[in-house]
């Protein structure tokens, strides 16, 4: 697939598949075995939604129960975590739960925010992150 501009619109081609497609749960295990083979230890981030459920089924699909992280921010995603919950419950997940209050270090992330150009979100995103163990590959 290529996209770009040209005399500003945007355009998307799509190249035919060398290969006929397989079912979806196929191609995603399949795609789950490529990352295990170029990346030696990764460690998934699991909000319990349907996309993380499906990525760590491909995961366990291709051989591998890889490990999950959550971030918890009581009080703002407490129906996120009960889903995690649940799925951790149902599937035994080896589970990292980081817990971060946004409130508290609001200030942080608004002068991190403000200082980078970059949205709070992602900020945010960068704190849960410093949580996570530096030699895993963080999908």
């Amino acid at each position: 697939m290529s996209y770009g501009f040209i005399e500003n619109k945007f355009y998307i081609d799509v190249e035919p598949l060398a290969r006929s497609a397989k079912a979806p749960r196929e191609e995603f295990a399949e795609r789950a075995s490529y990352i295990l083979r170029t990346h030696k230890e990764v460690i998934l981030s699991f909000s319990g939604g349907t996309d993380s459920q499906a990525t760590y089924l491909a995961f366990k699909d291709a051989g591998v129960s890889v490990p999950c992280a959550f971030m918890h921010m009581p009080g703002y995603n407490d129906n996120e975590w009960e889903n995690v919950q649940k799925c951790r419950d149902k599937w035994n997940l080896d589970l990292q739960v980081v817990t971060i209050n946004p409130y508290k270090i609001k200030n942080k992330i608004l002068a991190e925010s403000e200082r980078l150009q970059i949205p709070p979100n992602q900020i945010l995103h960068s704190f849960f992150l410093k949580h996570i163990p530096s030699h895993y590959t963080f999908i």
